[in-house]
């Protein structure tokens, strides 16, 4: 008797201890675990967990070689404005607006490959960050005016890059992602630091039309202050534009829109400024003038829900 109780004793040492670790841990799981709503009915009880709600905001940049320069502040403005913006994911989405050679090519691959490894410094993640590709026969086939040498402002383009990411987001297998919401601007253009966290809850709470302040690059005479006999010398661009869902009060990278509505209502920017098939060169050319602001306002036509973030959120260049 004394061998057996001497072989059990240090497990009878140790009992109370492990069972003192068993209620610390069942205390501490009760706090850890989240809760949970059991809904009754005929079957056995279903746990109701929180669906996510993550929203994907695609940024749809247009570029060209001219801008490639510009393009890592650009694209860095973008990603580092978003990524600490939960529940919201952001992609940059790189549309060329022209034909390219094949060096040219490659110095936007390796503009993009610097971005990232830039955009990762401390740690951070990848930035999502994907090309478009679009082919200037594509463009051409809804601009066919692009034959001739007539410019689209890269709207042909664009045109057929929504196309493409409508097409993804009712494919169940694509390489591009699929949009809740775009915003659509120029690859010159700087963006605010705190873009996500303005831009986040209008998202979050399915906003139609989100806009925001700027500084805008186009001229506005009726601002300027120059005085040569001072030293002053302002050509009334850069100025801060308080926006307006409306023609020449608002650039289109200023605002993001639902993408679902985009799709629904088939809103193409060439369509929207009523370009049309035969159109000479010089209408076409006009009417494509207004076409960021006929696009907004026809989103604006259709939003049930829009807002106006009254912060300076974009400049533009």
């Amino acid at each position: 008797m004394t061998t057996v109780a001497a072989r059990w004793r240090p497990t009878a040492i140790l009992l109370p201890f492990v069972v003192l670790f068993c209620f610390l841990c069942l205390i501490l799981l009760r706090y850890d675990l989240p809760s949970t709503d059991f809904t009754k009915n005929n079957s056995s009880p279903t746990l109701n967990l929180p669906s996510p709600t993550n929203s994907h905001l695609c940024v749809l940049a247009r570029t060209y070689p001219k801008q490639y320069t510009y393009l890592p502040a650009f694209l860095l403005s973008v990603v580092k404005g978003t990524d600490h913006s939960a529940p919201l994911d952001t992609t940059v989405v790189v549309v060329v607006t022209e034909e390219t050679t094949r060096e040219q090519k490659k110095v936007l691959r390796d503009t993009l490959r610097v971005t990232e490894e830039a955009a990762m410094v401390g740690g951070h993640p990848r930035p999502k960050i994907v090309t478009l590709d679009v082919r200037k026969e594509e463009a051409e086939r809804v601009y066919p005016l692009l034959k001739d040498g007539w410019s689209d402002y890269g709207y042909a383009y664009t045109d057929v890059a929504i196309e493409k990411l409508a097409a993804a987001h009712s494919s169940p297998h694509t390489t591009f992602p699929k949009c809740d919401y775009i915003m659509f601007t120029n690859a010159d253009n700087l963006y605010s630091s705190r873009l996500g966290t303005h831009i986040t809850p209008h998202i979050t709470s399915q906003t139609d039309l989100i806009g925001f302040d700027m500084i805008s690059g186009h001229a506005w005479h009726s601002r300027s202050a120059a005085d040569p006999a001072q030293g002053i010398y302002d050509d009334a661009t850069m100025k801060h534009l308080t926006v307006a869902f409306k023609t020449a009060a608002i650039d289109l990278g200023a605002s993001i829109h639902r993408f679902d509505l985009v799709v629904k209502h088939g809103f193409r920017f060439l369509k929207i400024a009523g370009v049309t098939e035969g159109m000479e060169g010089e209408e076409a050319k006009a009417k494509l003038w207004n076409a960021d602001g006929n696009f907004i306002e026809a989103s604006k036509a259709v939003a049930q829900k829009t807002a106006i973030i009254r912060q300076t959120l974009f400049v533009h260049q």
